[in-house]
């Protein structure tokens, strides 16, 4: 009897262990959101293709010197672009022998580009076929300071007294055409610009200036045709993309780019083990310690503008906050480990992402490797090899299994966005599961070691992507406006990120008071809310799971003109593309009829969100 009473009680912690166990694991897995494989397979019955793909169809025109650095800088950002917007165009080196024929089939339709100050390759009859085509009606954009005598005419200058013998510094726009960032007012290097001294016809059409009054960007009409002229180095800078890609729907009749409409919020340190004891800014404003702050108001704060402005979060997981990076690495310590359980279960509870940070804070980097950034000076003692870097990221992932289960881990962001030679070698041996990469799109300091990113395939490693953020902070500067906003109007992507223990930083605790940073913050949310109301939320996972089903897509636009009645149709022709999808759509003309998809105005003249649920549509203007 006894014996049957032993093995009773026995079964009973055995099953309740089991069921425990299953709770645990089922409790997180089941709320951290896409952290399951059969949600980063690409579903490839899914994808579509017209079978009306033209032969002939508009496209954008880029002429470029390969012999100048400038021009190569340009022409490699419009790459960029194009990839990212899946626009067509032919790149052509204006000293290459194919760029003649290039330029003589040049047709009405197509957008040249001008991304050469020096044009001494091309021939004087390519120059007047450029010539006669814009006045016919074709669109031609000079992304650079030519005082080519007729681009110059063509730009309406009337005359050039040589170069201003200082840059200019910010711009101020004088024309809407992008929600938010037709609106910022730059006054800072962020902008900076090589100007000439010149005197403009009356005839154009200003769009941006620089606070000191130096135009920068206008329009012209040649004809029929029309002229985008930038008198600036804008366009030599990175975080310039998106304004490039609008100004360039801008100056055409229509105008169509791929958009991914995501909404990401990344939240790095999240979880982590938050510092125990009082920070002296936050325990004056709010009456308690670190833990109970980031608890009661931090998150709460957080979890209100994801619900009101429909937000994902993205959490990046820190095990331990020390600085030990030799081998024997200690163990997570149990307090360490209930703190980053208490933040993964708010994370888990609003169906966040849980990505992967490190072990600890210092950089997956080795001795020597990077010598000249000043955040190493934080972490005297770095890795001393691969090896180690392993080792204390099995100590991060062994513990997070401890908690939450053997549940699958997606996304990686770096301490400081610093890699080294090791680092993503390191992570993907440890969480061979990865598909995303996320640093950060541009960086003013270009300090050296900062991961910045394309969108896209990281160039690494095959079957991992990158996905970075455009802008980040806690703090709403005019800078972080512009990133964001750029970033918008490039690619139709929000992507920002934060720390969660920023604000625990003693040098900046007296700046970053919690009550007005929320408030700022909540004004971006809200702002991105009210213009971009097309973005949807996304975790790194859900962004990444969308561009590899869409990684192939194509679209191929014509136009044609009916002259008895004024009308054009506007047919566009989508290959390998997973429906519905979203685009930018720029129109000059009124639009009477659509099939094949929706359009949604924005709030811009003439600008829209189409919506294509079709793999052929046409539109009809008047």
């Amino acid at each position: 009897m006894i014996k049957f009473r032993f093995l009773i009680i026995v079964l009973i912690i055995l099953i309740t262990g089991i069921v425990l166990q299953s709770f645990k694991i089922v409790n997180f897995t089941s709320f951290f959101r896409t952290n399951s494989p059969d949600n980063v397979e690409q579903t490839d019955a899914a994808v579509k293709s017209s079978m009306n793909i033209p032969s002939d169809f508009d496209q954008y025109i880029v002429l470029y010197s390969a012999k100048d650095e400038e021009s190569n800088t340009i022409a490699y950002h419009l790459q960029q672009i194009f990839r990212n917007s899946h626009m067509s165009y032919v790149l052509a080196d204006i000293d290459s022998v194919e760029s003649s024929l290039v330029i003589r089939e040049i047709e009405i339709g197509d957008t040249i580009i001008i991304a050469a100050a020096e044009l001494g390759s091309i021939i004087q009859e390519n120059i007047e076929h450029i010539e006669n085509i814009v006045y016919r009606g074709a669109e031609i954009s000079i992304l650079v300071r030519s005082t080519h005598p007729t681009l110059i005419k063509m730009a309406g200058i009337q005359e050039i007294f040589g170069f201003l013998p200082e840059n200019s510094i910010g711009i101020e726009f004088q024309k809407q055409f992008f929600p938010i960032l037709d609106e910022l007012l730059i006054d800072s290097p962020l902008i900076t610009s090589s100007s000439l001294d010149i005197m403009l016809n009356d005839s154009i059409t200003p769009i941006a200036k620089s606070p000191d009054g130096t135009p920068l960007i206008w329009l012209n009409s040649w004809g029929e045709g029309s002229v985008l002229y930038t008198n600036s180095t804008l366009f030599l800078n990175k975080i310039n993309r998106g304004l490039l890609l609008q100004l360039l729907l801008l100056n055409n009749d229509y105008g169509l780019s791929y958009i991914t409409a995501d909404k990401i919020i990344t939240i790095n340190d999240l979880p982590s083990p938050i510092p125990q004891g009082q920070t002296e800014s936050i325990y004056t404003d709010y009456l308690r310690d670190n833990i109970k702050f980031y608890r009661e108001i931090w998150w709460s704060d957080l979890v209100t503008l994801k619900n009101k402005y429909d937000l994902s979060f993205t959490g990046m997981a820190i095990g331990s906050y020390t600085s030990e990076t030799k081998s024997p690495l200690p163990d997570i310590t149990s307090e360490d480990l209930q703190t980053i359980k208490t933040f993964g279960t708010l994370l888990s509870s609003s169906g966040g992402e849980l990505g992967i940070m490190g072990y600890n804070h210092t950089p997956l980097t080795t001795v020597g490797e990077i010598t000249n950034n000043p955040v190493l000076t934080h972490y005297p003692s770095l890795w001393a090899d691969s090896s180690s870097m392993i080792e204390g990221l099995e100590k991060l992932r062994d513990a997070l299994d401890s908690i939450f289960g053997e549940i699958g881990y997606y996304s990686y962001t770096a301490p400081f966005n610093l890699t080294g030679s090791y680092t993503k070698d390191a992570v993907l041996t440890v969480f061979p599961e990865l598909k995303v990469f996320s640093g950060i799109y541009t960086n003013a300091i270009q300090q050296y070691g900062i991961d910045i990113q394309e969108l896209g395939p990281d160039p690494d490693n095959p079957g991992v992507y990158d996905i970075p953020s455009f802008s980040q902070g806690y703090e709403i500067t005019p800078g972080v406006l512009w990133a964001m906003a750029n970033g918008a109007a490039e690619i139709g992507m929000l992507n920002h990120s934060i720390s969660t223990i920023e604000l625990l930083d003693p040098e900046k605790s007296d700046i970053l008071r919690w009550g007005p940073l929320f408030r700022d913050f909540e004004d971006m949310f809200k702002s991105v809310s009210r213009y971009y109301p097309f973005l949807e939320p996304k975790t790194n996972i859900e962004a990444y799971n969308e561009y590899i089903q869409n990684e192939n897509m194509h679209f191929y636009t014509n136009r044609e003109n009916d002259a008895s009645s004024e009308n054009t149709t506007i047919t566009i022709q989508l290959e390998n593309v997973m429906l519905p999808q979203k685009f930018y759509f720029r129109c000059d003309s009124p639009i009477s009829s659509i099939r094949g998809g929706v359009i949604t105005p924005l709030k811009r003249d003439n600008l829209y969100i189409l919506e294509a649920n079709k793999t052929d549509i046409i539109i009809q203007t008047r």
